[in-house]
């Protein structure tokens, strides 16, 4: 399997990005810098499910403490997302240390960072 690294992303709100070989970094919010590492969804095809992703993922890191109400809020916001078109089979792992080996949806993955804090989002089919 094959990933492609982002080169750059659309957020519809003012923001900065900058490029650093293989990583994006925007700043959509000055203190919650966005870098990502992996991007297996299409930007053409779904660059708002990705800015959807980050959107709702920055607002949980802003308003939860524990990293599994971090992931288990963008779970359900990611599942309801457009009316549940992208289906109920997303998985989020937040964390500032972990491993993972995981089966994903092609075309369904992102992981990336807000700060120190690693964000993978899949989903199964």
């Amino acid at each position: 399997m094959s990933f492609n690294s982002s080169a750059s992303f659309n957020i519809n709100k003012p923001a900065a990005s900058t490029s650093t070989g293989n990583n994006t970094k925007s700043t959509v919010n000055p203190r919650l810098e966005v870098t990502i590492k992996v991007n297996e969804i299409s930007e053409e095809k779904d660059s708002a499910l990705i800015a959807y992703i980050i959107e709702i993922s920055q607002q949980a890191y802003k308003t939860e403490k524990l990293e599994s109400t971090i992931a288990h809020t963008i779970k359900d916001k990611l599942e309801q997302f457009e009316d549940g078109k992208y289906g109920k089979l997303w998985h989020v792992i937040v964390g500032r240390s972990f491993g993972s080996y995981i089966t994903f949806e092609k075309g369904y993955y992102i992981y990336f960072y807000i700060g120190s804090m690693a964000f993978q989002v899949f989903k199964t089919p």
